[in-house]
């Protein structure tokens, strides 16, 4: 998504681990034009579980 933002011309962060939230949780960050700070996160296992067996 970090890749995919950036070739859009969109200043996203480089895509990064981040252990201390959860063991497989990866972020990348980005500014949207109206200067909200957005994060797109991956679809983590807790969540496939959750919604799985909602």
């Amino acid at each position: 998504m970090a890749n995919q933002l950036r070739s859009l011309g969109v200043d996203a962060s480089e895509a990064k681990h981040y252990p201390e939230y959860a063991p497989d949780y990866w972020a990348t960050f980005f500014t949207d034009p109206d200067g909200i700070h957005l994060e797109v996160t991956n679809y983590r296992q807790e969540r496939r579980e959750r919604h799985d067996n909602w």
